[in-house]
């Protein structure tokens, strides 16, 4: 029974990571990688943010090059987004709580909206034609492109404080309304501080 509580003991220590990490670009800042098979809509090729570990609240520094290889995406997107955190040296899923954690979001308005609260949309954004307000669309054979543009991280809610610090692995998959195809995928390893 003891070797049993050591060897239980000695596994959680070891926790497995939710995806291999050798399969990511490690850009110093975070980890990441385009997971999406060869039919997917958004290609990512390049994604970076800078600085590390990156500061909630704070400034940060966004690198995406990307293309839509897919039709135009408007509405007709549902996008689950998965987001772990290490607890104890354990992965710990965070639940979906007022539009923060894992989520699914049937309307990408409201994941938008989520994202720029009262449309207020990042300078960045408008001069790279990147949408952040709807409706939107990313057309067929649109480039997203941001170069090391700035970001303002805002607060949390204070109920929110203890998502501020400490490492998580993050899934984005989008789905077109109504099928099962995966139509975008990507994950993250980041370390988050206060």
């Amino acid at each position: 029974m003891f070797l049993l509580a050591v060897l239980s003991v000695v596994a959680c220590a070891f926790a497995a990571d939710p995806s291999d990490k050798s399969l990511f670009h490690d850009t110093h800042s975070l980890l990441w990688r385009d997971c999406g098979g060869s039919d997917a809509w958004i290609k990512m090729s390049d994604f970076n943010m800078t600085p590390k570990p990156l500061r909630l609240p704070g400034h940060a520094a966004l690198t995406v090059h990307g293309i839509n290889n897919g039709p135009g995406i408007s509405q007709n997107a549902v996008l689950d987004v998965n987001i772990q955190k290490r607890l104890l040296n354990k992965w710990t899923q965070i639940p979906c709580t007022g539009d923060l954690g894992t989520c699914r979001y049937n309307d990408t308005c409201h994941f938008i909206q989520v994202l720029f609260p009262q449309g207020k949309c990042p300078q960045e954004f408008t001069d790279n034609g990147l949408p952040c307000t709807c409706p939107f669309t990313i057309g067929h054979g649109k480039s997203i492109t941001l170069n090391d543009d700035a970001v303002e991280m805002g607060a949390v809610k204070p109920i929110y404080t203890w998502l501020t610090t400490g490492e998580f692995y993050i899934k984005l998959q989008m789905y077109e309304t109504g099928k099962t195809a995966e139509r975008m995928c990507l994950e993250f390893y980041i370390n988050l501080q206060k």
